[in-house]
């Protein structure tokens, strides 16, 4: 009885994980991996007929997924597509980028893109786009830099000792990945303003305090992966393609 019992529980349990698995399948990675692939093909299939509105997408499609190099590019794509941290701005990053490497037209700072294209969440993308439009002019980006610095911030305190800048509390947790990924570096300077040498006590060592006011600026340098994907962003926010 005990044996058949066993047998019992065993079978349910077994039916219950493919239950779950069913469940978690179709509610779970079904849909929030469609989210990701309808945002990746749409901009996909957009971004390949430029140049050839003439051409009929299928065709197009038919050209690129005749070469296994093609497919293969494609593939790949699709991998950071899956695991992409946001469902809309990554995967659409990702297409661009591999549209334009497919009609030969690839750069230096691609992979550097969709590494931040798989990293940054829609709400990231967006901070970074809105504080570019802040900090950094037109001009810079189209200028093809490498690198662009940024002067974002100044302000003035007394007795200060760093310049140290928590970058999620002042910029936003894009900031802090894109350090973390290497592809911005910050840094901030303490320039004095004043010495007031009146009275405060003594330190330990018997010393005479004074007040000191130091004015921080902080400064940032966006890389070529960061610049690259900004343009991106733009590129987007206009409803283009490139």
């Amino acid at each position: 009885m005990g044996d058949l019992a066993a047998l019992g529980t065993g079978y349910l349990a077994s039916k219950g994980l493919d239950w779950a698995f069913s469940k978690i399948g179709d509610l779970v990675i079904r849909r929030c991996s469609e989210k990701r692939a309808a945002a990746f093909l749409k901009t996909f299939l957009d971004a390949i007929q430029r140049g050839e509105k003439n051409r009929c997408i299928s065709e197009i499609l038919d050209r690129y997924l005749s070469k296994d190099e093609y497919r293969e590019t494609i593939f790949s794509a699709y991998k950071r597509v899956v695991f992409s941290e946001t469902e809309e701005t990554g995967p659409k990053i990702i297409a661009l980028v591999t549209a334009r490497n497919l009609r030969g037209e690839p750069k230096d700072a691609d992979q550097g893109v969709c590494k931040i294209a798989e990293t940054l969440t829609d709400v990231d993308f967006s901070a970074f786009y809105e504080f570019s439009v802040e900090h950094i002019h037109q001009v810079e980006l189209d200028a093809n830099c490498s690198e662009i610095r940024v002067d974002w911030a100044e302000a003035k305190r007394e007795n200060a000792i760093s310049g140290y800048v928590n970058l999620e509390d002042f910029i936003g947790s894009w900031a802090v990945k894109l350090d973390q990924l290497k592809y911005v570096n910050f840094w901030s300077t303490n320039e004095v303003d004043e010495l007031i040498p009146r009275w405060r006590g003594e330190d330990d060592s018997g010393v005479r305090q004074g007040d000191v006011t130091f004015t921080i600026r902080s400064f940032f340098t966006l890389f070529a992966p960061a610049i690259e994907t900004l343009k991106l962003l733009k590129t987007l926010k206009a409803g283009g393609v490139v």
